[in-house]
Protein backbone atom coordinates (compact mmCIF):
# COMPACT_ATOMS: atom_id res chain seq x y z
CA UNK A 1 0.00 0.00 0.00
CA UNK A 2 2.86 2.39 0.87
CA UNK A 3 4.54 2.08 -2.54
CA UNK A 4 1.25 2.49 -4.39
CA UNK A 5 0.88 6.02 -3.08
CA UNK A 6 2.90 8.28 -5.41
CA UNK A 7 3.22 11.03 -2.85
CA UNK A 8 4.55 8.67 -0.20
CA UNK A 9 6.97 7.11 -2.70
CA UNK A 10 8.30 10.59 -3.50
CA UNK A 11 8.77 11.41 0.21
CA UNK A 12 10.61 8.13 0.71
CA UNK A 13 13.03 8.95 -2.14
CA UNK A 14 13.70 12.46 -0.77
CA UNK A 15 14.35 11.06 2.70
CA UNK A 16 16.72 8.42 1.27
CA UNK A 17 18.67 11.07 -0.64
CA UNK A 18 18.92 13.17 2.51
CA UNK A 19 20.46 10.18 4.30
CA UNK A 20 23.02 9.75 1.51
CA UNK A 21 23.79 13.51 1.46
CA UNK A 22 23.91 14.64 5.08
CA UNK A 23 23.84 18.39 5.81
CA UNK A 24 27.57 18.49 6.60
CA UNK A 25 28.38 17.34 3.04
CA UNK A 26 26.13 19.99 1.54
CA UNK A 27 27.71 22.58 3.83
CA UNK A 28 31.19 21.41 2.84
CA UNK A 29 30.30 21.79 -0.85
CA UNK A 30 29.14 25.34 -0.16
CA UNK A 31 32.48 26.15 1.49
CA UNK A 32 34.37 24.62 -1.44
CA UNK A 33 32.41 26.89 -3.76
CA UNK A 34 33.41 29.86 -1.59
CA UNK A 35 37.10 28.96 -1.93
CA UNK A 36 36.74 28.71 -5.71
CA UNK A 37 35.05 32.10 -5.74
CA UNK A 38 37.88 33.50 -3.63
CA UNK A 39 40.47 32.16 -6.06
CA UNK A 40 38.68 33.69 -9.05
CA UNK A 41 38.53 37.08 -7.31
CA UNK A 42 42.18 36.84 -6.27
CA UNK A 43 43.28 36.37 -9.88
CA UNK A 44 41.64 39.61 -11.01
CA UNK A 45 42.93 41.77 -8.17
CA UNK A 46 39.85 41.79 -5.93
CA UNK A 47 41.99 41.43 -2.83
CA UNK A 48 39.62 42.31 0.00
CA UNK A 49 36.68 40.31 -1.34
CA UNK A 50 38.89 37.31 -2.05
CA UNK A 51 40.43 37.31 1.41
CA UNK A 52 37.02 37.81 3.04
CA UNK A 53 35.76 34.58 1.45
CA UNK A 54 38.78 32.67 2.77
CA UNK A 55 38.36 34.02 6.31
CA UNK A 56 34.67 33.14 6.21
CA UNK A 57 35.46 29.55 5.22
CA UNK A 58 38.08 29.30 8.00
CA UNK A 59 35.54 30.48 10.57
CA UNK A 60 32.63 28.33 9.37
CA UNK A 61 34.64 25.14 8.85
CA UNK A 62 35.95 25.47 12.39
CA UNK A 63 32.44 26.04 13.78
CA UNK A 64 31.07 23.03 11.86
CA UNK A 65 34.02 20.79 12.78
CA UNK A 66 35.18 20.19 9.22
CA UNK A 67 38.93 19.75 9.73
CA UNK A 68 39.89 18.96 6.12
CA UNK A 69 38.02 21.97 4.82
CA UNK A 70 39.55 24.10 7.57
CA UNK A 71 43.03 22.91 6.56
CA UNK A 72 42.43 23.71 2.88
CA UNK A 73 41.18 27.19 3.78
CA UNK A 74 44.30 27.84 5.88
CA UNK A 75 46.49 26.72 2.97
CA UNK A 76 44.50 28.91 0.60
CA UNK A 77 45.23 31.90 2.83
CA UNK A 78 48.95 31.16 2.57
CA UNK A 79 48.55 30.88 -1.21
CA UNK A 80 46.75 34.24 -1.24
CA UNK A 81 49.73 35.99 0.39
CA UNK A 82 52.12 34.16 -1.92
CA UNK A 83 50.17 35.30 -4.99
CA UNK A 84 50.44 38.92 -3.90
CA UNK A 85 54.19 38.57 -3.24
CA UNK A 86 53.86 38.86 0.54
CA UNK A 87 56.21 35.94 1.10
CA UNK A 88 56.83 36.34 4.85
CA UNK A 89 53.10 36.24 5.57
CA UNK A 90 52.67 33.32 3.17
CA UNK A 91 55.27 31.29 5.08
CA UNK A 92 53.65 32.09 8.44
CA UNK A 93 50.20 30.98 7.27
CA UNK A 94 51.59 27.96 5.45
CA UNK A 95 53.20 26.81 8.69
CA UNK A 96 49.90 27.31 10.55
CA UNK A 97 48.14 25.14 7.97
CA UNK A 98 50.78 22.40 8.26
CA UNK A 99 50.66 22.44 12.07
CA UNK A 100 46.88 22.09 11.95
CA UNK A 101 47.13 19.08 9.61
CA UNK A 102 49.65 17.45 11.95
CA UNK A 103 47.51 18.10 15.05
CA UNK A 104 44.43 16.66 13.37
CA UNK A 105 46.34 13.62 12.04
CA UNK A 106 45.15 14.30 8.49
CA UNK A 107 47.63 11.85 6.98
CA UNK A 108 46.33 12.08 3.42
CA UNK A 109 46.86 15.85 3.41
CA UNK A 110 50.27 15.82 5.08
CA UNK A 111 52.52 15.35 2.00
CA UNK A 112 50.63 18.02 0.03
CA UNK A 113 50.97 20.54 2.85
CA UNK A 114 54.65 19.74 3.34
CA UNK A 115 55.20 20.31 -0.38
CA UNK A 116 53.25 23.56 -0.24
CA UNK A 117 55.51 24.82 2.53
CA UNK A 118 58.56 23.67 0.61
CA UNK A 119 57.63 25.95 -2.28
CA UNK A 120 56.79 28.84 0.04
CA UNK A 121 60.16 28.90 1.81
CA UNK A 122 61.94 28.48 -1.53
CA UNK A 123 60.53 31.89 -2.47
CA UNK A 124 62.76 33.29 0.28
CA UNK A 125 65.73 31.21 -0.96
CA UNK A 126 65.72 29.01 2.13
CA UNK A 127 66.77 25.98 0.10
CA UNK A 128 67.76 23.85 3.10
CA UNK A 129 64.33 24.18 4.73
CA UNK A 130 62.68 23.61 1.36
CA UNK A 131 64.62 20.38 0.91
CA UNK A 132 63.63 19.28 4.41
CA UNK A 133 59.94 19.79 3.68
CA UNK A 134 59.96 18.28 0.20
CA UNK A 135 62.07 15.22 0.96
CA UNK A 136 59.72 14.37 3.83
CA UNK A 137 56.71 14.98 1.57
CA UNK A 138 58.17 12.71 -1.12
CA UNK A 139 58.86 9.93 1.38
CA UNK A 140 55.29 10.02 2.72
CA UNK A 141 53.80 10.25 -0.79
CA UNK A 142 55.75 7.14 -1.84
CA UNK A 143 54.58 5.29 1.29
CA UNK A 144 51.00 6.20 0.36
CA UNK A 145 51.52 4.99 -3.21
CA UNK A 146 50.93 8.46 -4.69
CA UNK A 147 53.47 8.44 -7.49
CA UNK A 148 52.38 11.68 -9.16
CA UNK A 149 52.63 13.57 -5.90
CA UNK A 150 56.11 12.09 -5.33
CA UNK A 151 57.13 13.39 -8.78
CA UNK A 152 55.84 16.86 -7.88
CA UNK A 153 57.87 16.75 -4.68
CA UNK A 154 60.92 15.81 -6.72
CA UNK A 155 60.50 18.95 -8.85
CA UNK A 156 60.73 21.14 -5.75
CA UNK A 157 63.74 19.13 -4.56
CA UNK A 158 65.58 19.55 -7.86
CA UNK A 159 64.74 23.25 -7.96
CA UNK A 160 66.03 23.74 -4.43
CA UNK A 161 69.22 21.82 -5.20
CA UNK A 162 69.92 23.83 -8.33
CA UNK A 163 68.70 27.26 -7.31
CA UNK A 164 72.17 28.73 -6.73
CA UNK A 165 73.72 27.06 -9.75
CA UNK A 166 71.21 27.29 -12.60
CA UNK A 167 72.27 30.85 -13.32
CA UNK A 168 75.73 29.54 -14.16
CA UNK A 169 74.03 27.13 -16.59
CA UNK A 170 75.94 24.13 -15.30
CA UNK A 171 74.46 21.10 -17.06
CA UNK A 172 74.73 18.90 -13.97
CA UNK A 173 72.22 21.18 -12.21
CA UNK A 174 70.23 22.47 -15.16
CA UNK A 175 68.99 19.30 -16.85
CA UNK A 176 67.68 17.49 -13.74
CA UNK A 177 65.56 20.56 -12.96
CA UNK A 178 64.36 20.82 -16.57
CA UNK A 179 63.32 17.13 -16.68
CA UNK A 180 61.56 17.43 -13.32
CA UNK A 181 59.54 20.41 -14.54
CA UNK A 182 58.65 18.60 -17.74
CA UNK A 183 57.08 15.82 -15.66
CA UNK A 184 55.26 18.27 -13.37
CA UNK A 185 53.79 20.18 -16.31
CA UNK A 186 52.47 16.91 -17.74
CA UNK A 187 50.98 15.83 -14.39
CA UNK A 188 49.16 19.12 -13.75
CA UNK A 189 47.91 19.19 -17.33
CA UNK A 190 46.56 15.62 -17.10
CA UNK A 191 44.91 16.37 -13.75
CA UNK A 192 43.35 19.53 -15.24
CA UNK A 193 44.71 21.68 -12.42
CA UNK A 194 44.85 24.86 -14.49
CA UNK A 195 46.42 27.12 -11.87
CA UNK A 196 49.31 24.76 -11.06
CA UNK A 197 49.69 23.79 -14.71
CA UNK A 198 50.09 27.44 -15.69
CA UNK A 199 52.50 28.39 -12.90
CA UNK A 200 54.66 25.31 -13.51
CA UNK A 201 54.67 25.97 -17.24
CA UNK A 202 55.96 29.53 -16.72
CA UNK A 203 58.93 28.21 -14.74
CA UNK A 204 59.52 25.52 -17.40
CA UNK A 205 59.61 28.22 -20.09
CA UNK A 206 61.99 30.31 -18.03
CA UNK A 207 64.40 27.36 -17.77
CA UNK A 208 64.56 27.18 -21.56
CA UNK A 209 65.03 30.94 -21.63
CA UNK A 210 68.10 30.61 -19.39
CA UNK A 211 69.77 28.44 -22.02
CA UNK A 212 68.69 30.69 -24.88
CA UNK A 213 66.51 28.00 -26.51
CA UNK A 214 64.33 30.45 -28.47
CA UNK A 215 62.43 27.78 -30.44
CA UNK A 216 61.32 25.94 -27.29
CA UNK A 217 60.38 29.23 -25.63
CA UNK A 218 58.23 30.17 -28.64
CA UNK A 219 56.37 26.84 -28.67
CA UNK A 220 55.69 26.83 -24.93
CA UNK A 221 54.60 30.48 -24.92
CA UNK A 222 51.90 29.52 -27.41
CA UNK A 223 50.76 26.82 -24.99
CA UNK A 224 50.74 29.31 -22.11
CA UNK A 225 48.73 31.81 -24.16
CA UNK A 226 46.09 29.13 -24.72
CA UNK A 227 45.61 28.78 -20.95
CA UNK A 228 44.76 32.37 -20.03
CA UNK A 229 42.43 32.73 -23.01
CA UNK A 230 39.84 30.91 -20.87
CA UNK A 231 41.46 31.26 -17.44
CA UNK A 232 41.48 34.83 -16.18
CA UNK A 233 44.63 35.45 -14.15
CA UNK A 234 46.32 38.85 -14.28
CA UNK A 235 49.57 37.66 -12.73
CA UNK A 236 49.77 34.82 -15.23
CA UNK A 237 49.19 37.29 -18.05
CA UNK A 238 51.84 39.60 -16.63
CA UNK A 239 54.36 36.75 -16.61
CA UNK A 240 53.33 35.73 -20.12
CA UNK A 241 53.95 39.22 -21.53
CA UNK A 242 57.25 39.41 -19.67
CA UNK A 243 58.38 36.15 -21.26
CA UNK A 244 57.14 37.39 -24.64
CA UNK A 245 59.35 40.45 -24.25
CA UNK A 246 62.34 38.19 -23.65
CA UNK A 247 61.53 36.14 -26.74
CA UNK A 248 61.19 39.36 -28.74
CA UNK A 249 64.65 40.32 -27.52
CA UNK A 250 65.98 37.01 -28.87
CA UNK A 251 64.47 38.02 -32.22
CA UNK A 252 65.89 41.57 -32.06
CA UNK A 253 62.32 42.92 -32.24
CA UNK A 254 62.74 45.82 -29.82
CA UNK A 255 59.34 47.36 -30.54
CA UNK A 256 57.76 44.07 -29.39
CA UNK A 257 59.99 44.08 -26.31
CA UNK A 258 58.59 47.48 -25.35
CA UNK A 259 54.94 46.59 -26.13
CA UNK A 260 55.01 43.39 -24.11
CA UNK A 261 56.73 44.97 -21.13
CA UNK A 262 54.07 47.67 -21.10
CA UNK A 263 51.35 44.99 -21.07
CA UNK A 264 53.12 43.09 -18.29
CA UNK A 265 53.39 46.29 -16.31
CA UNK A 266 49.69 47.09 -16.74
CA UNK A 267 48.61 43.66 -15.47
CA UNK A 268 50.86 43.95 -12.42
CA UNK A 269 49.41 47.40 -11.76
CA UNK A 270 45.86 46.01 -11.92
CA UNK A 271 46.82 43.57 -9.17
CA UNK A 272 48.37 46.34 -7.08
CA UNK A 273 51.77 44.63 -7.16
CA UNK A 274 53.92 47.72 -6.72
CA UNK A 275 57.27 45.93 -6.56
CA UNK A 276 56.57 43.97 -9.73
CA UNK A 277 55.36 47.12 -11.50
CA UNK A 278 58.58 48.86 -10.47
CA UNK A 279 60.58 45.89 -11.79
CA UNK A 280 59.02 46.40 -15.21
CA UNK A 281 59.87 50.12 -15.07
CA UNK A 282 63.52 49.20 -14.60
CA UNK A 283 63.41 46.76 -17.50
CA UNK A 284 61.75 49.33 -19.74
CA UNK A 285 64.48 51.79 -18.83
CA UNK A 286 67.14 49.21 -19.76
CA UNK A 287 65.54 48.52 -23.13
Amino acid sequence: MFYKNKHLRYCFIIAFIAILSPPCNIFSQSLQASLKKSDALKRIGQRESSLAFINEVIQKSDAQNLPEMHAHALAEKAAWFNYYIEYDSAIIHGQKALEFVERQNLETLLPEFLLHNGWLVLRKFDHEKSLEYCRKAKEIAQEQGRNNLAELCNTCIEDALGIYYIGALGDEYYYPVLRAYEKSVAIHKAEKDTSKYASTLTRYIDLYRLKGHADSVKILLKELEGIFTDFKDYRLESTYYSLQSIYAYFENDFDAVYRNLRKAQEKSRQLGLDRLTQHYYFRLHDY
